[in-house]
């Protein structure tokens, strides 16, 4: 058995992606948004009070696609992440990222469709997920089962199970509502765990105050999956499932050539 073949199989016995498409699901996805948000980190604009069902949303979730990680052997919701689309009613209308850091024409000098472009939001994974100690104790309902010893490549990932989960919900997400460029607000630290599942991502400003130190990112989807294929091809083969989802485009460059350079970018 190869190691993608662990890998994939490992993270099919405890973890589940679901697209939230019900009230119920969506609910789901929103009690954790506030769990996090509200409740423990504490982000200024996210205070309890402003949610009293218990349930964060906003304006963009109706033009949004939802999708949870479930555990399976609880059955809980252990991460959400959102694929912020363009509005189909005002495709001018800004996404998240650029009512904070201005429009996206700031940052690229090639035109872009922008109901090609999908901003990933509320990428979210719950205290169990996030804790190294919890996830190498295995407490809370998280089994210790699916911890694997054996392989090189299963241990080098397995703290990361929960990220290479959302990673594939968005890219599955992507696939389907035709989208090639991602946008992105990310924490530094948030960059760093990606990168380390060889998900790089085009950084195209300076460090910018959003709920916190982010930087903002856009890149051609083509080009952040042919660098995993370079450099991951193992967490490739597990995100595309061998490249059903996502088939390498050999015509496309590694590096991004549609943005402007960071020192030209006026903000």
């Amino acid at each position: 058995m190869s190691t993608t073949t662990d890998l994939q199989e490992r993270f099919s016995q405890h973890f589940e992606i679901v697209q939230a498409t019900t009230p119920q699901l969506l609910s789901e996805s929103y009690r954790l948004r506030y769990q996090v948000y509200c409740l423990e980190k504490r982000f200024p604009g996210f205070e309890p009070e402003n949610y009293p069902n218990g349930e964060e949303s906003d304006e963009y979730d109706e033009r949004s696609v939802h999708s949870l990680l479930v555990h399976r052997p609880s059955g809980e919701v252990v991460g959400t992440v959102r694929l912020v689309l363009a509005d189909p009613n005002a495709p001018d209308s800004p996404f998240p990222c650029e009512v904070h850091a201005g429009r996206l024409e700031k940052w690229s000098h090639t035109p872009m469709d922008r109901y090609r472009i999908a901003e990933i939001s509320r990428f979210i994974l719950s205290a169990k997920l996030r804790s190294r100690k919890i996830m190498e104790k295995s407490i809370h309902n998280i089994s210790s089962d699916w911890v694997d010893t054996t392989s090189p490549l299963i241990k080098s990932h397995q703290r990361d199970y929960g990220i290479l989960g959302l990673i594939k919900a968005f890219l599955q997400s992507s696939r389907q509502y035709g989208i090639r460029y991602w946008l992105a607000a990310m924490e530094i630290g948030l960059d760093k765990r990606v990168r380390r599942c060889g998900i790089q991502l085009d950084r195209v400003t300076p460090t910018l105050d959003y709920y916190g130190p982010v930087n903002i990112y856009l890149s051609p989807i083509e080009a952040v999956m042919r660098r995993c294929h370079e450099g991951f091809p193992e967490v490739w083969n597990f995100l595309t499932g061998n490249g059903r989802i996502w088939p390498i485009d050999e015509n496309i460059p590694l590096q991004g050539s549609i943005f402007l350079p960071l020192r030209q970018i006026n903000l």
